[in-house]
């Protein structure tokens, strides 16, 4: 029997060193980036932590990957709609000696949403170490805060070590140190949450977030108090994250098929493969029914369409019951 014991509480024990706790500690060495995800008058909330700073500091010019660290299926899971949800993703330096490349204490990386998805959006402005540190002092408690819910919660999709889902009356719950505002309780002059328009998933076209380094301001400040611009994270209604590193080309989007054409009288509806992101869609027909005409020559029909990940239709109304299209795609 005392052997039979032994075991046991062996077995207990590995249990729970094996247990999924989130790994966020804020005196990481660089600190790990985090991004919050609720709604209003939701049941949950998420923080995830999407690893290192220098994974997006160090991106290679004009790289684009997955954030694999936010399955979109929990994403979806928790929020079904994500018409109305609000996302910020941040990090900060909140331990002196806590930053790539010597980054004093009180750095900050925060999001700026855009307002129209081709356009930057603008710059922040970098504040004094004092002010700074309020923010970088509120980024470490929500991650800090996740840490401590997550030991007491069961390990599984919702508390997978990158990942915890909190209940809205958890003491420790993001909203907590947001704020209503979602600027960490009014200590940041700026905007950061991004609150996904109404259309959002019926729409099929993706929203970006921006990704500004904010170094404090040095005594005397210089002339040029804008942060650095990391590039942008973009989020499709699949649910998918990636982030895009600035320079270099654009990604080169996946050639459409065109995979049905229905003649209705006068009005012929042509559907074709898409992706999602923030590739857009034109209907072109060749002139005279020409197939071997120059693409200089074809015609646009009607106006683009964001891509979905699912199969779109573009109509073209015309008197000829002869026609050749194709469909071109951008970035």
């Amino acid at each position: 029997m005392k052997i039979q014991s032994a075991c046991l509480l062996s077995i207990i024990a590995t249990g729970l060193a094996q247990a999924a706790q989130f790994k966020f500690q804020s005196s990481f060495d660089p600190p790990d980036v985090l991004i919050g995800i609720r709604q209003a008058g939701g049941a949950s909330q998420i923080v995830a932590d999407l690893g290192p700073v220098t994974r997006f500091t160090g991106a290679a010019a004009g790289s684009s990957f997955l954030v694999t660290e936010l399955p979109a299926k929990e994403l979806l899971k928790v929020f079904p709609v994500l018409d109305g949800v609000g996302v910020t993703i941040f990090a900060a330096v909140a331990v002196s000696g806590g930053a790539p490349g010597g980054l004093p204490l009180s750095t900050l990386w925060v999001t700026n949403p855009r307002t129209d998805l081709g356009t930057q959006s603008t710059t922040y402005v970098r504040k004094a170490k004092t002010v700074q540190a309020i923010t970088a002092g509120r980024i470490a408690t929500i991650g800090d805060n996740a840490a401590a819910s997550s030991g007491n919660l069961p390990d599984g999709p919702d508390n997978d070590g990158n990942l915890v889902v909190l209940p809205t009356d958890d003491p420790n719950q993001y909203s907590a140190i947001m704020g209503e505002q979602g600027n960490f309780g009014v200590s940041f002059t700026g905007e950061p949450e991004l609150i996904i328009p109404a259309d959002f998933q019926t729409s099929g076209a993706p929203v970006r977030t921006d990704f500004y380094q904010l170094a404090p301001l040095t005594s005397p400040p210089p002339k040029d108090k804008t942060g650095i611009y990391l590039g942008y994270f973009e989020l499709s209604p699949d649910g998918t994250l990636r982030f895009q590193a600035p320079g270099g080309a654009p990604p080169p989007a996946p050639a459409p098929s065109i995979i049905g054409v229905q003649r209705d009288g006068s009005v012929s509806t042509v559907t074709f493969t898409t992706v999602a992101g923030s590739y857009r869609y034109s209907l072109l027909r060749a002139p005279n029914s020409n197939p071997a005409a120059p693409l200089a020559q074809w015609t646009t029909q009607g106006q683009s369409v964001p891509g979905t990940g699912s199969p779109v239709s573009l109509t073209d109304t015309t008197d000829s019951q002869a026609a050749f299209y194709r469909v071109s795609v951008t970035p």
